[in-house]
């Protein structure tokens, strides 16, 4: 009794302490974490989940459980810390089977509304907390679900979409009591940190912070700039703006960087003693990236250094022997430490005290405006943003006739958005604004009304032109009103709602401006009240051009319009000339001997030579781009503006013109008078554009931007100017809101062309040229347009890793001879299953990545433009070559193609030799477009097969003339119709009607091979022809063969009916076979050759083969080599075999 109420007494005790303590109950199992008044759960497994999945999921897990929301920034820095949680996401992302391979993530709760604000789904409260970006920011709508993304070292965010079959893991959040408030014990913190840079961790040096990121994993030169974003929206990799920068940062006792002292900390860096600085090479030369710097020669290079492509990358080393500290190039993908650095405000270097500016004497309001034509535009920058009613305000404040920008004609808006020459940078100095929301962008006087109508708000007018939205439309309701956005290489429309902060563009009519008199204008901010009483400056003004040209830069001659086109930058012929369609015009053409005269006058003083040196990327002939071009067809000098022939006397230079491929016209300037040459396309000069205003536009076309096709862009050489040429090849990347697999892209470049295909590439010259950043495919700057693509900015290549474990090309399946090992992608490339090609672009590169079949990229297309073809499926006869050997019947039952038949036995045979070769599927297609019954050579009998294999006999010369094939595959071989059935019975069958061999092939070892080599070739072995199978997709020369189409003419008297061109009548011969059982075998035989026009609408006969003998023949099975054939039967009506259309 004592024993049981000790027990009593130790309960209620233990009760009471229980409420003494509020005893709560703990997490809802084992598996999750706790931390303070809260349980976290990471849900992985074999198995992803959608957002709204994953929320249902979190739910139904325990009462009040949602999707991870963090309300606090020390419970931020708890879930962020990568070692202590161990979340192992990355490390583990490969027992999900039906994740998202590129990135290894898991949801959290929160989302972005239609406002733009990120959200907790929990209770929609707005997130408070700084979420460290991957990449710097998030991307746009409508990816607007958070996810938490592994790098291998660290947790950063990225955005996705909610779609069902975005899958990934996800965090899962429960209170499991109520937090306690007790008296917090005395602590060791430091005070707040309130100086201006991010944390108290930076080094503050004059007007700027410094951080120098150390640890255990070095970064590369990508991943350091990502970290540096990461970490503020103003920091980037170091920069030094001046010497006295420069002396700070290169001297190890002032900056104690340390590097050298600490760098055994890190396990995984590759260099010794460096970190990442933001100086890389473009092309020759050295820069900072998107920020303003010293020049590089300014910097103490260390010995040997700058090291030669691809070590284009400019690290910080410390040799460890003295303060004086140097630096490196090295490769991208190099890990080591890095620097950041903060600008936190503009340098006061420079300013002295307030004076008086000189008064503005130009035609606009004031220096910072740039004038166009008519017209004066200010774009108005600063560590502020406006909504869209401020910065109109601020517009209308600088002069009567200043609004919010509206745009007036063609000329005009393609002079405003020229991205290169206009150097607006909003994107490159976006970081300067403090409390700008939304995208990289400024506000111009557009907006839409209740109706839906986009109107000018400068008179209310509707907007008649074309709008060039980003995305290629606006955003809905309320987001009404109009920006420009930079997307680092060109300018977009969006819409955003009215209380977004950008900057904003600001435009008036400089001929009627009657701005404030006593007002002057020197910022790009909101003006400041003047305190003087100075009268406006009168000065006489520019009169405006009124002339026939687009501007006063045109020199006019007679009917036309004449530009070169100077600068920094030279072009490719291709871009020269879609560059001169932009402007409405043409590359020069010349009509007359003088007008040629007028072009080379010395008068016109083009200065090409003397102004050459402002050319960094030119070529050294002081030369410009004309429009002539040879016509390879013709072998003619033509126009590219309307492809007629030059008739006007050219003066040439030394040598000139020079053969093939020095196809395409420049002005060269000597010195002394103008002269022509004939160069490859692919040297980068000025050009000359025309516009001859005189054209009737309602009788003449001239070449726009939107014509289609070869009309357009026929000699250029590729199809239009979204190709570009390089060698005997065009090239595309193919872009869109839609990414596709690896597989589709195979075929999508057909669409593109229907010579094109998925890229390959033949020597290390155009790999280097493909790759080289001077391309501008913009690849990453455009990326964000792809609403499905996987997120790594990448296109597909046709390049593949096969069974045997070697990188193919996918085009002839011939093995990779490149040397691939310096263009990889650090990690890359990766194991099985990531077995497929891709280019991808990281902000100052171009690398090579394997991935998944599954994953959705663009893709980049090439064909050969010296391939000549009447349509898309028959190859020109010109370029066909036959043996001599082989003489063409004379007239009688061949087919009339232009091919050399040859006749056996009723049916006609030809061996075509196209240079470019065929692939199965367009052999077939062009034997086909021969007649109604020709088709890929199809064999009947052992005969027909010994006669056409007969090698000193018909001599086909394939071996012999296999050089003559420019793109053929590695075997000396020509397709016939044999075809593997895989989509019934996996039988190897004849194209033609499906019919099932009834021969004995004459196989070459270790053939027929198992599937994918489904498709049948003669191999010229050099003393016979023997079968084998390929893939359908390599090239090859191919055999036709057509129904031999006799006279249908009735037989007469004496005439010998059973060998006439008449079909023969079929005849039925029975045969009693008295064996065990009393057999009928019924053979009807029939041997036709055309059918004549009184059977056309009979009931034709039937073949009818039923043979044991044929037991011994052989019939393919792609599953086990081969398989004896009992009883094979074929049966087809005659008028069947002639018209079925049926396709393999």
């Amino acid at each position: 009794m004592l024993k049981d109420n000790f027990k009593l007494l130790l309960l209620l005790l233990a009760a009471l302490l229980c409420q003494i303590v509020h005893c709560q109950q703990s997490c809802p199992s084992s598996d999750w974490i706790e931390n303070g008044a809260f349980c976290y759960l990471l849900v992985n497994g074999t198995t992803g989940r959608s957002f709204d999945e994953a929320r249902t999921d979190c739910q139904g897990r325990a009462n009040g459980a949602d999707l991870l929301w963090i309300s606090t920034d020390s419970e931020l820095s708890w879930f962020e810390d990568y070692q202590a949680r161990a979340w192992n996401i990355k490390k583990n992302w490969a027992q999900c089977t039906d994740c998202g391979r590129r990135v290894e993530a898991a949801w959290i709760g929160a989302y972005r509304d239609d406002l733009g604000i990120f959200r907790w789904i929990r209770d929609s409260q707005a997130v408070e907390i700084n979420f460290k970006w991957y990449f710097g920011q998030p991307k746009d709508t409508p990816l607007d679900y958070i996810l938490a993304d592994d790098t291998g070292s660290s947790i950063r965010y990225r955005t996705d979409t909610r779609e069902a079959n975005r899958k990934f893991w996800h965090f899962c959040k429960v209170q499991h009591k109520e937090p306690t408030t007790t008296t917090p014990m005395p602590t060791t913190t430091l005070p707040p940190y309130l100086g201006p840079c991010p944390t108290r961790y930076w080094t503050e040096q004059g007007d700027s912070c410094y951080l120098l990121v150390k640890g255990e994993s070095g970064r590369s030169v990508d991943e350091a700039e990502a970290d540096c974003s990461a970490r503020s929206s103003k920091a980037g990799l170091l920069w030094i703006e001046t010497a006295d920068e420069a002396a700070w940062v290169m001297n190890n006792s002032k900056s104690a960087w340390n590097l050298k002292r600490d760098w055994s900390e890190c396990k995984d860096c590759q260099s010794d003693a460096t970190a990442w600085m933001s100086l890389r090479r473009t092309g020759d030369v050295w820069t900072w990236g998107a920020k303003t710097g010293i020049d590089q020669s300014a910097v103490r290079w260390f010995t040997g250094h700058p090291r030669a492509t691809p070590n284009d990358f400019a690290s910080l080393y410390d040799t460890g022997n003295s303060n004086d500290l140097s630096v490196r190039s090295e490769t991208a993908g190099s890990k080591m430490w890095h620097i950041c650095k903060f600008r936190f405000r503009e340098s006061t270097a420079t300013t002295g005290p307030p004076t008086t500016p000189t008064p503005h004497l130009g035609v606009c309001p004031g220096p910072e405006w740039r004038e166009f034509s008519a017209w004066c535009y200010l774009l108005v920058k600063g560590s502020s943003g406006r909504t869209f009613e401020q910065a109109r305000e601020d517009c209308r404040s600088r002069g009567t006739d200043v609004d919010l920008l509206w745009i007036d004609a063609d000329e005009e808006e393609t002079w405003w958005v020229d991205h290169s020459e206009r150097s607006w940078n909003i994107k490159a100095d976006w970081s300067q604004c403090t409390d700008c929301s939304g995208a990289e962008g400024a506000w111009v006087g557009m907006f839409r009304d209740s109706n839906g109508i986009f109107r000018w708000s400068r008179n209310n007018k509707v907007v008649e032109r074309h709008i060039d939205w980003f995305l290629g439309s606006p955003k809905d309701p309320p987001a009404d009103y109009v920006f420009l956005y930079d997307t680092g290489s060109q300018l977009r429309f969006r819409s955003e709602i009215v209380s977004t902060r950008l900057w904003h563009f600001c435009k008036t009519n400089h001929s009627d401006y009657t701005g404030p008199s006593n007002t002057p204008r020197f910022t790009t901010s909101t003006p400041q009240p003047s305190t003087t009483t100075t009268t406006r400056v009168t000065t006489p003004t520019t009169t405006p051009y009124l002339g026939n040209c687009p501007s006063s830069q045109w020199k006019e001659f007679e009917h036309s319009c004449y530009l070169l086109v100077k600068g920094s930058s030279g072009r490719i012929y291709s871009d020269a000339r879609a560059d001169c369609l932009s402007r409405s015009a043409d590359l020069l053409w010349v009509r007359s001997d003088r007008e040629l005269a007028w072009i080379r006058d010395g008068a016109r003083n083009w200065g090409i030579k003397q102004d050459w040196r402002q050319c960094t990327n030119c070529d050294r002939i002081e030369a410009a781009w004309f429009g002539m071009y040879r016509d390879l067809q013709d072998n003619k000098l033509k126009w590219a503006h309307d492809q007629t022939e030059v008739t006007v006397e050219l003066s040439w230079w030394g040598n000139d013109p020079l053969p093939t491929p020095n196809d395409y016209g420049i002005i060269y300037d000597p010195g002394s008078q103008l002269r022509f040459r004939m160069q490859t396309l692919d040297r980068v000069l000025w050009h000359f554009c025309k516009i001859d205003y005189s054209e009737s536009t309602a009788t003449t076309e001239r070449p726009t931007s939107s014509t289609p096709g070869p009309t357009r862009f026929p000699p250029g050489p590729c199809v239009s100017t979204d190709w570009t040429a390089y060698g005997d090849f065009c090239y595309t990347l193919a872009k869109g809101p839609s990414g596709v697999t690896w597989s589709d892209a195979l075929t999508a470049c057909k669409a593109q062309d229907h010579r094109a295909e998925l890229l390959w590439l033949s020597s290390q010259a155009e790999l280097n040229w493909l790759l080289n950043n001077s391309r501008n495919w913009k690849l990453r700057a455009d990326y964000q347009q792809c609403l499905n693509c996987t997120s790594v900015a990448g296109a597909w290549i046709g390049l593949f890793r096969d069974s045997t474990g070697n990188f193919t090309w996918k085009r002839d399946f011939s093995k990779n001879q490149l040397d691939l090992s310096s263009w990889w992608y650090f990690g890359h490339p990766k194991s099985s299953p990531n077995n497929f090609v891709m280019i991808h672009e990281t902000a100052s590169h171009f690398y090579l990545r394997t991935e998944v079949l599954s994953d959705s990229y663009w893709y980049f297309c090439k064909y050969n433009y010296r391939y000549i073809s009447t349509s898309s499926t028959q190859p020109s006869t010109s370029t066909e070559t036959n043996p001599t050997s082989i003489t063409r019947a004379p007239i009688g039952p061949c087919p009339e193609s232009g091919d050399r038949w040859i006749e056996y036995d009723g049916n006609c045979y030809t061996l075509r030799k196209p240079i470019q070769g065929h692939t199965w599927s367009s052999a077939r297609d062009a034997c086909r477009s021969v007649s109604e019954s020709s088709d890929l050579v199809w064999l009947e009998t052992q005969s027909e097969l010994e006669w056409l294999v007969d090698y000193s006999a018909r001599n086909w010369g394939i071996k012999a003339d296999w050089n003559a094939c420019q793109y053929c595959s590695n075997v000396e071989a020509a397709w016939i119709g044999l075809f593997r059935d895989e989509g019934h019975d996996g039988l190897l069958k004849w194209a033609f009607h499906r019919l099932t061999i009834n021969i004995v092939p004459n196989w070459w070892p270790d053939h027929p091979k198992q599937s994918p080599n489904n498709y049948g070739l003669l191999f010229d072995t050099g003393s016979a022809l023997r079968m084998r199978t390929e893939v359908g997709t390599g090239r090859y020369w191919y055999f036709c063969k057509a129904i031999g189409n006799y006279p249908a003419t009735e037989p007469t008297e004496g005439a010998n009916f059973w060998n006439s061109g008449a079909v023969h009548v079929l005849w039925i011969i029975p045969v009693l076979l008295v064996l065990a059982g009393a057999t009928f075998y019924i053979v009807r035989v029939h041997r036709r050759r055309s059918v004549p026009s009184h059977l056309e609408s009979a009931e034709q006969p039937v073949m009818t083969l039923e043979n044991p003998a044929f037991s011994n023949y052989l019939a393919m099975d792609n599953a086990n080599g081969s398989t004896p054939v009992n009883g094979d039967s074929v049966s087809v009506t005659l008028k069947d075999r002639l018209n079925d259309d049926d396709s393999a």
